[in-house]
């Protein structure tokens, strides 16, 4: 059942379950006539149990099997179906086999009773819903590579990846994750049809999700006749598998990376099953310290390594037994000869079979204890009463103090001796992450050119707070030159750094706000300038989100949004004007702040506003009316203070001005090229939209139309009704018409009840068919205005422009006579113009 494991996984054995609840009678045999299972179904149909039916030999129950099986090994049997007899006491009785699976020595046999009758009173279930409960992905293919079924894991892929379920009959390719999946698949396919199995890994990056790793198994399914009925892929998804593989290879990566950088020597050592600890690797730093080749004892005996330290070999194995680390100072040398050294030793066990035990030199700084030990008690009294404080220390990252003066305790919280040889932190450790490395880097260069140096930076405080801080200070050098120690002095300069910081800020708030009321004011399009708003906002004042809300009657209007998910869907939606913080800005017009949002209940957490912490509402008012207002968003809780507001609302009046502006410009711009009445384009505009018209339809020889309308004794209705309902019919007229003009077509008032239609790309008989469409359209209904019904028509002239209409002027002139032609001939007709022979 190797293949067949393959094929379906694991799982088969809680798939017997299923099995029992198929009306099919389902039996699991090996080729030398074992009976490996066998469903309720077939048990109850042979009324035996389940350890008297395994027992028998496959050749008592159904004699003709082993020629079937032959015949079905060697592929000569035909397509009809094979009946065999079940012998009993009660006689014989007529299996149908009508599906049979072979998996190297195993077979799977589905059997129907001879009528197909059923033998419980339940419905029939599919034999493919056996395969529905695996979380594998399982798909068969017929000949022509499209699914003939799968199951629900299959169909749930689908699902998440292409949004669609599997349909039965379709392609297998249409199911790819990408393009070039389709020519390997079908490989695997022809593999499969060919007789053999086959095995394939693919990786994935789909956008939004985790990386994917699918095995594909595309095995056949051999028909009945012996031959190849379709392919089962099974495709199951290994990414657990396959990133733990990927975790542990980074793991082993990081660890070695790190085990060779650390600054200090260090020694990795392994336990063996037999109990034996050897040298497995060691770092560079060691080669440097040890006198002998450290590689030569690669693979040697901790004894033998540390034979004439028998403490160092036994902190070793107490590490490795109880897993604890310990550190200890050793007066030695690393092995067996070289000149001595302080050695400060750490043993940690990082596994159950590894431990590093790492090996700091330390011998400078012992012999520069000895040295200034005397000094301390006369440099303590000198600095005791100093601001700041004064200090000694190694040359190492960790800026090891050998001495640090009283006044330590004020500058960092620390006790001196918390300090010392860092024995409760190190000073390296309080400086700021971002400064370290560059104070670090910035000091060695001082030295290495035998200067001193001088460097302001951050560090942290025992109580966490963050503090300015000037350090100058010297290398101590011995008489080889070499950098001993380091002396200097901190002192706290946190209230001139804050000062300066402050001036920065406003320096460059003022300026931001300049290049945004300059950026601002340049724009006079009412949709770009609010688009402009918040852009230019956060040049100003940082903001994870922001909305620019105008007033509607009673309503409020989102006019702006950035920073939110889906900006598009909260665009021109509207607010009642209720919310307990709009009316606060509105009736005080004052600038509001929420220093956490999410814990105010004034605060409507609407979508996209889950994130929201800081919160700011500025209000915008132009000549003491409120027209709408700034919400500015942080996902930080406490970000926004006193001089922001100050700030925003700044902004906020200047933006107030640039949007009534903008609207002024707008209406102007309107009233420039629109009929107030019928709000169609005017004469003015339609003659400048119309002439560029007419220069692209001669450069690119297109044709251009033109139609002229007027409505037949308008006059009439306005005496009969009234010019109040006379404008009313205008303003309908007017969407009639529009209803049957492409987008393209330009539509204008000419004067009174005279209109104009400027068809772009059509001929005349295009125009001819829409003048007819738009009079029928007019003609066809009355127009229902304050209570009267009249019915009007109109007379309409078509013309196109050719060699003998080549400006404005003379093909509406055209038009216009085709019209009056039409008025002449008795009204609500079209007339073309034609030329006079």
């Amino acid at each position: 059942m190797d293949n067949f494991s393959n094929a379906v996984g694991s799982e088969l054995p809680r798939l017997f379950p299923l099995f029992d609840n198929l009306h099919e009678l389902i039996l699991m045999v090996g080729t030398s006539g074992e009976i490996f299972y066998a469903n309720s179904e077939f048990l109850h149909f042979s009324q035996m149990e389940w350890e008297t039916l395994k027992a028998l030999p496959l050749s008592v129950i159904l004699p003709e099997w082993t020629v079937a099986k032959d015949e079905i090994c060697s592929r000569k049997q035909n397509e009809k179906v094979l009946q065999f007899c079940f012998n009993e006491k009660q006689g014989e009785r007529q299996l149908n086999l009508r599906d049979c699976f072979q998996w190297n020595d195993t077979f799977l046999l589905v059997f129907s009773q001879e009528g197909n009758q059923q033998t419980r009173g339940y419905d029939p279930i599919e034999s493919w819903s056996l395969l529905d409960s695996m979380e594998d992905m399982v798909v068969f293919v017929d000949l022509d590579y499209r699914i003939q079924a799968y199951n629900k894991a299959a169909d749930m892929r689908s699902q998440v990846l292409f949004k669609k379920p599997v349909v039965t009959g379709s392609l297998i390719f249409d199911y790819m994750i990408i393009p070039e999946d389709n020519k390997i698949i079908l490989q695997q396919c022809k593999i499969a049809l060919s007789g053999k199995n086959t095995t394939l890994e693919r990786y994935y990056e789909i956008p939004n999700c985790e990386p994917i790793w699918y095995e594909y198994h595309s095995s056949p399914v051999m028909g009945i006749n012996g031959k190849a009925a379709g392919v089962l892929i099974v495709c199951r998804d290994v990414s657990e598998t396959r990133l733990q593989k990927l975790a542990l290879n980074e793991s082993e990566s990081v660890f070695q990376n790190f085990f060779n950088n650390i600054q200090d020597s260090a020694l990795l050592w392994h336990q063996a099953a037999d109990g034996t600890i050897r040298l497995k690797d060691f770092n560079r730093a060691v080669e440097q310290m040890s006198p002998v080749k450290i590689k030569d004892w690669v693979g040697k005996s901790v004894d033998a390594f540390f034979k004439e330290r028998p403490d160092m070999i036994e902190r070793i194995r107490s590490c490795f037994l109880t897993g604890e680390s310990s550190q200890e100072e050793v007066f030695s040398t690393l092995v067996t000869s070289g000149e001595p050294k302080w050695l400060l030793s750490e043993t940690i066990r990082i596994s159950k079979n590894y431990v590093v035990n790492i090996i700091k030199d330390v011998s400078g700084r012992k012999r520069s204890e000895i040295q200034i030990e005397e000094n301390q008690r006369q440099l303590r009294t000198l600095l005791s009463n100093l601001p700041g404080m004064a200090y000694r220390c190694a040359n190492d990252p960790d800026w090891t103090m050998e001495f640090v003066s009283e006044g330590c305790k004020e500058l960092l919280g620390y006790e001196p001796e918390d300090l010392i040889n860092n024995q409760k932190i190190s000073y390296g450790s309080i400086i700021h992450p971002d400064d370290r490395m560059k104070i670090w880097q910035s000091i060695q260069n001082a030295f290495a050119n035998q200067r001193g140096f001088k460097q302001a930076y951050r560090i942290y405080s025992a109580k966490g707070e963050m503090k300015w801080v000037w350090e100058k200070g010297q290398a101590i050098y011995n008489k080889n030159g070499e950098v001993v120690a380091v002396e200097g002095y901190i002192t706290d300069i946190s209230d001139r750094v804050q000062l300066e910081q402050t001036a920065d800020r406003e320096r460059h708030q003022a300026a931001a706000l300049r290049e945004a009321m300059s950026e601002l004011s340049s724009e006079l399009e009412l949709a770009q300038v609010l688009r402009s708003i918040l852009v230019i906002l956060k040049k100003v004042i940082e903001y994870d989100s922001a909305t620019l809300y105008l007033t509607e009657n009673d309503l409020i209007r989102v006019a702006a949004a950035r920073g939110f998910n889906d900006t598009s869907r909260l665009i021109n939606r509207t607010f009642p004007a209720t919310n307990p913080l709009l009316r606060m800005i509105q009736e005080h017009g004052e600038a509001i702040v929420l220093e956490d949002a999410q814990h105010d209940p004034r605060f409507e957490r609407w979508e996209g506003a889950d994130l929201v912490r800081s919160w700011m509402g500025v209000p915008l008012v132009r000549h003491g009316q409120f027209i709408g207002f700034l919400t500015i968003d942080s996902f930080s809780p406490g970000t926004y203070q006193a001089d922001d507001t100050l700030l925003a609302q700044t902004f906020a009046d200047e933006a107030a001005i640039v949007i009534e502006n903008a609207r002024l410009y707008e209406k102007a711009q309107q009233l420039a090229t629109e009929d107030s009445l019928t709000k169609v384009h005017n004469r003015r505009y339609f003659y400048e939209l119309a002439q560029k018209e007419l220069e692209r339809s001669r450069r690119y020889q297109s044709p251009l139309s033109i139609i002229m309308l007027d409505i037949d004794h308008f006059k009439k209705v306005n005496d009969r009704y009234g010019h109040g309902v006379g404008d009313q019919v205008l303003i309908e007229f007017v969407k009639r018409v529009q209803k049957e003009l492409r987008s393209s077509d330009i539509f204008a008032r000419y004067g009174g009840e005279e209109f104009v239609i400027l068809l772009v790309e059509s001929n005349l008989e295009k125009a001819f068919q829409a003048a007819e469409r738009i009079r029928e359209k007019v003609n066809a209904n009355p127009f229902e205005i304050s209570g009267f019904e009249p019915f009007i028509s109109i007379s309409m002239g078509v013309a196109e422009m050719d060699e003998n209409t080549q400006s404005l002027d003379l093909l509406m002139d055209c038009a216009d006579k085709a019209m009056y032609e039409a008025k002449q001939s008795g009204r609500n007709r079209v007339c073309i113009w034609q030329k006079p022979v």
